[in-house]
């Protein structure tokens, strides 16, 4: 996770993204965001599954993560949000393979949502696949 919440960080206008995104990368907050705070990128795993290989000694995984961009409603909000996906999505093709820790990365489902609290949030989603290979029996 570390090496995804690197590429995530790198995510500025600076950089040729296009949104800023990157300043704040939390791994699975479980409190709300405070509006003051946002954007935020969180990245949670999720669901992970595994199937033996051919000679029994190791395990074929695949680690279901969701990415999530957290930022405030304003009139641009659906424009925002799938800016947010793109950058996302080129932050981690730049390395598919997150630092040497995966064999690849399937992109899922995006999604865009808003929820309110106190301040109405906007949360754009962009679900992925990791797989990876480990010894049997270890992560």
């Amino acid at each position: 996770m570390t090496a995804l919440k690197t590429q995530l960080g790198n995510i500025s206008i600076a950089n040729g993204y296009n949104t800023d995104i990157g300043t704040t990368v939390d791994e699975w907050h479980v409190a709300s965001y405070d509006v003051d705070d946002l954007p935020v990128i969180e990245v949670r795993d999720s669901d992970s599954s595994a199937e033996e290989d051919m000679n029994n000694v190791l395990s074929n995984k695949n680690l279901d993560i969701a990415i999530v961009v957290y930022n405030s409603v304003s009139s641009a909000a659906a424009t925002n949000a799938r800016l947010y996906i793109e950058d996302v999505l080129k932050a981690i093709s730049t390395d598919l393979t997150l630092g040497g820790n995966t064999d690849d990365i399937n992109e899922g489902i995006s999604s865009i949502d808003a929820a309110q609290e106190s301040d109405i949030i906007l949360a754009a989603t962009v679900n992925i696949s990791a797989k990876y290979q480990v010894n049997k029996w270890s992560d």
